[in-house]
């Protein structure tokens, strides 16, 4: 398995499965930890497009992962298989401040993408208290407020737009960079 990943996306993308760090999130401390056939780095999309369409025609079962600070477990793979880390991807594509836009990548920290809002006279306000190490993607995944929601909103509220890959490997764009602001007259 380990073999196959790493001519898929390179010596330096895949770890063995015992690499600790990504056996377990937040909930270690109470004693949940998992154990995986290997974890694949992938660069951009389209690795993890040709790493999920791998996994999904080798029946292997694909654990995706982030920052890893969840209290949830859904990056703790229980019952082995290929835990997807997004930890490389973690670029802003564009960042359109005239626009009040930004396409950030999924392994972005929080913190990061919150910075560099602010350096281009922006706010981006979902605040986790993990924002340090919790990147995009979780927050997506799960939502992630913070204390800012209570005014704002948490994370579904800022996303107009994703690009997703689906089993077996399909890499599609959902929405987009438009919202329709209803109820709100314009003059």
């Amino acid at each position: 398995l380990e073999r196959e990943l790493k001519a898929l996306l390179g010596e330096d993308a895949v770890l063995p499965g015992s690499t600790r760090a990504y056996l377990s999130d937040a909930t270690e401390s109470r004693n949940l930890t998992g154990r995986a056939d290997a974890i694949a780095l992938p660069k951009n999309a389209d690795q993890v497009a040709h790493t999920v369409e791998w996994c999904y025609e080798h029946n292997v079962p694909v654990i995706p992962r982030g920052g890893g600070t969840g209290f949830t477990g859904g990056a703790v793979p229980l019952d082995g298989g290929v835990v997807l880390s997004l930890e490389r991807i973690n670029k802003i594509r564009h960042l359109d401040p005239g626009l009040w836009r930004a396409a950030a990548e999924a392994g972005m920290t929080t913190s990061d993408l919150r910075r560099r809002a602010r350096e281009n006279g922006l706010f981006y306000p979902p605040d986790p208290g993990s924002a340090e190490q919790s990147q995009l993607g979780g927050n997506i995944a799960t939502n992630a407020g913070g204390p800012h929601a209570f005014k704002y909103g948490v994370t579904g509220a800022w996303i107009s737009g994703l690009e997703v890959v689906l089993a077996p490997g399909e890499l599609v764009r959902i929405g987009g960079p438009f919202r329709k602001e209803i109820g709100r007259a314009h003059v």
